[in-house]
Formats: structure tokens, C-alpha cells, sequence
């Protein structure tokens, strides 16, 4: 049994020595090449169909894109995302059991009854179902204890005991970014919305609205009345435009950037933006600023816990993949790609 969030760097090392002797010597690998049409990969001895594979794929995109078209090229990195992930697992799978690991029977009766009433809502009136019923809850049981394995190795990933003060000193200075407050901006807008599948018409018409108002702001009008006027973001326009502070992340590429080139009180020329035509205002402008240590313990020991416990888990994912046999179809997936796969 490989208990990692024990294991000392010079242990780590001799580990890694091991695992790549063993490699070398067991055939371990991963490889791309033609397998049947049903599977999309073996892990050792466990295929896994490209059924499973596509079901996952599906759920994800509907989960991730359920409201909005696809962006191009989102297929491929969510078909790489999953293949990583199951492959992953799949290894969890075999590593809880080489453990002992058993399913926890209370969790999986609990999610299995959650999941049959469910459902018994939604068919429990036809007749199929009740034909379906007893096939579907073998099949779902079986994908639950599997959910099971491998969330108990992600349990075994954990970190119980509590950092050194020196560990947490030397997080916080190597990771001063995650504790310091960004920068703030005090910011209006003066918004022209236009639909952005809207005629050119539309835009053009949009563009000179906000260089007339542009206009009379640089003649003296105040910018709380042609927001409270014109403009239709109405969470701001109520308050005379104003969106309070926002920090970087919060507004657009193109909005950041041309705030960035606004002094404190200066207002913006009319500019395009995938909502339609806007104006900024910039009111203030606060520096980040790097917390102290103290003021942020709580925080710290968290973020502190999580990056040992992705430690963890990149040493036993490296691990399995590098003394595991890997096939992969190559009907389904391009070669070029494999070592985006490994951790």
C-alpha cells in the first residue's frame, strides 16, 4: 500500500527509480494504436468501450454548453479532458483494489435509492421501466462502487496533520500573488446596448448616439444624468452608471484595457463591445495590496492543504500511468496528443 502524503523527497526519488526499472522491465506503456470499434482503450486488463466514452463525452458537453453553442475546437479539448479523467479512474479503480478497498455500502444504497425514486417519478407508470428496472439497477449499483474506489483514493489524497509555521511561511512568500488583493477600479459606464447579431445599421447608429453623448459630456454634461438617460445597463443606469469596484477578471479583455488607459476622472471615447457601444468613467483606482500572513492564516493553511494534496496525487497518478499498459484506439484518438494525457 503506497501512502504518499508520508513519503520524505529522498524516498519520493528512490520511488521514481523503482517505477521506472519496473517500467522498463514490465512493458509498461501507453500507446496509440488500432483496437476494435467497441473499445476506446485497455488499462491493463479493463476495456473501456467507447460507449462509456461517448455517454461521458455527451454529459459533459451538455453540462459545460447546456444554454450556448459549442466554440470550435471545444469538442477536441473536452474529448482530451475526459479521456484523461476516465483513464485516471480507471487506475484508481485498479490501485483501491490492489488496497482492499471495498464499496461503502451505506453511500451506495443511499445514492442507488435516491437515483430509483427519482425515476420512479419520472416512468414509474410504464411498462418498461418496470421490465427495465432490475437491469438498470445492476448496471447503476456496479457504476456507483466504482464512484465509491475512486473517491476513497481521492479521500487518501487528505492531508490531516496541521503545516509547520516555517511550511506556511515559505507557501505564502513563494505564492504572494494568491494573497494579495488586486487592483481595484471605480468604474461607470454609459452602455448603448445592440444585440450582437444586429444589423451593421444598428452599430452604426449605436456609434454615433455615443459620440454625440461623448460630445456633450466634453461640453460639461454630467455623466449620472446621460447614464441615468441613455444607457441600458439598468443595474448602473439607476445609479447614474455607476458599477462600484470591480477588480481585473470582472469585465471584459477589451473594457480592461481601456480602463487601463483612463486617468482618475477621465472618460473614454465611445468604443464597440459584444454588448453594444459603452463609455467608461473612471472614478478611482486602488493599488493591490499584499495581506498579511496573519490576516489571511485561514485561507493559507487551506490553500497550503490543497497543493499537498495535489502533490499526492500527481505522485500516485504518475506512478500508475508509469507502470501501467496503456492502449489507446487510434480510431479515436490522434497520437500527437498523448503526452497531453499523463498528469
Amino acid at each position: 500500500m503506497l501512502m504518499f502524503s508520508k513519503i520524505n523527497g529522498s524516498n519520493r526519488f528512490y520511488m521514481s527509480v523503482l517505477l521506472c526499472l519496473y517500467s522498463a522491465f514490465s512493458g509498461a506503456v501507453t500507446t496509440v494504436i488500432e483496437l476494435d470499434k467497441s473499445v476506446y482503450a485497455v488499462v491493463n486488463d479493463t476495456e473501456l468501450k467507447i460507449d462509456e466514452f461517448n455517454q461521458a463525452l455527451r454529459n459533459e458537453v451538455k453540462k459545460k454548453y447546456y444554454h450556448g453553442k459549442i466554440p470550435e475546437g471545444a469538442i477536441e479539448k473536452i474529448q482530451l479532458e475526459i479521456a484523461k479523467k476516465i483513464l485516471a479512474n480507471i487506475l484508481y479503480i485498479q490501485e483501491g483494489k490492489k488496497r482492499g478497498y471495498k464499496p461503502e455500502k451505506k453511500w451506495v444504497d443511499d445514492n442507488l435509492e435516491i437515483t430509483l425514486e427519482k425515476y420512479k417519478k419520472q416512468y414509474g407508470q410504464s411498462e418498461k421501466w418496470n421490465e427495465y428496472k432490475e437491469k438498470f439497477v445492476t448496471g447503476y449499483k456496479s457504476h456507483l462502487e466504482s464512484i465509491n474506489i475512486v473517491d476513497q483514493i481521492n479521500r487518501s489524497f487528505e492531508v490531516a496533520t496541521e503545516p509547520a509555521e516555517t511550511e506556511l511561511r515559505q507557501y505564502y512568500e513563494n505564492n504572494k500573488d494568491k494573497f494579495t488583493t488586486p487592483e481595484r477600479l471605480h468604474v461607470s459606464v454609459i452602455l448603448l446596448g445592440v444585440e450582437p447579431s444586429s444589423p451593421i445599421e444598428k452599430w452604426d447608429d449605436a456609434m454615433d448616439k455615443g459620440r454625440d453623448i461623448y460630445r456633450q459630456l466634453q461640453e460639461g454634461a454630467k455623466f449620472e444624468d446621460m447614464a441615468r438617460q441613455f444607457s441600458s445597463d439598468s443595474a448602473s443606469a439607476k445609479n447614474g452608471g455607476d458599477m462600484g469596484y470591480l477588480h481585473k477578471g470582472m469585465l471584459s479583455l477589451k473594457s480592461q484595457e481601456i480602463l487601463n488607459e483612463l486617468k482618475i476622472n477621465e472618460i473614454s471615447k465611445p468604443e464597440k463591445l459584444l454588448e453594444g457601444v459603452a463609455i467608461f468613467r473612471l472614478i478611482d483606482r486602488k493599488i493591490p495590496v499584499l495581506n498579511d500572513i496573519n490576516t489571511v492564516k485561514t485561507q493559507l493553511i487551506g490553500l497550503w492543504k490543497r497543493n499537498k494534496e495535489e502533490q499526492n496525487k500527481k505522485i500516485l497518478t504518475d506512478s500508475l500511468w508509469q507502470s501501467s499498459k496503456i492502449r489507446i484506439n487510434s480510431r479515436y484518438f490522434d497520437k500527437n496528443n498523448l503526452d497531453k494525457l499523463q498528469y
